[in-house]
């Protein structure tokens, strides 16, 4: 995600602090996210357990 962001700054012209002002929203989710997961690992494990019937 990092080159990304990087390479996203420079082809748009702005400082990586503006793009961070704009995506933190996202990163914050993504993190949520992970916590989530990381905590509850039942709730990704769910679905492989469903569909293997």
């Amino acid at each position: 995600m990092g080159s990304v962001l990087f390479i996203g700054t420079s082809i748009g012209k702005i400082t990586v602090a503006q793009s961070m002002r704009t995506i933190w929203p996202f990163w914050l989710a993504a993190l949520l996210v992970l916590l989530v997961v990381a905590l509850f690992p039942q709730l990704s494990l769910w679905l492989p357990a469903v569909l293997r019937g």
